[in-house]
């Protein structure tokens, strides 16, 4: 892949992290009963944590084979990318694990399924 590639390529992870900023917002004692009818923001949360690990699994593919960048502008434009994705990223994950505490493991129709995608998700983007 060319530096604009993979730029733009973890720019698409950038964005498709932020979307799930608000549907995560929005999670709280109230809604919670409702994803187990597949409603209420946690279903969105996950299908959209599912769709970044496909992204991403797709991205890490296409990187296969990337010779290093010998140009300082283009390795320091993949740093700025690769930043403000963890920086995003890293503001989702700390919404979800304020969150934690109302999706006990105790509702088999909630918890688990997000656990299961958050462990999917840790597994790609490490």
């Amino acid at each position: 892949m060319k530096p604009d590639d993979v730029c733009a390529s973890i720019e698409v992870l950038t964005s498709k992290s932020q979307t799930c900023q608000g549907p995560a917002n929005q999670i709280n004692i109230v809604n919670i009963a409702l994803a187990v009818s597949g409603f209420g923001p946690i279903p969105i949360v996950i299908a959209r944590l599912t769709d970044i690990v496909t992204t991403a699994g797709t991205v890490i593919s296409q990187l296969q084979g990337t010779q290093p960048f010998s140009v300082k502008s283009d390795e320091d434009a993949v740093v700025k990318s690769l930043t403000t994705f963890v920086l995003v990223h890293q503001a989702l994950l700390n919404i979800l694990i304020g969150k934690s505490g109302l999706v006990p493991n105790l509702i088999p129709f909630v918890g688990p399924p997000l656990a299961q995608t958050l462990r999917q998700l840790e597994s790609v983007v490490d």
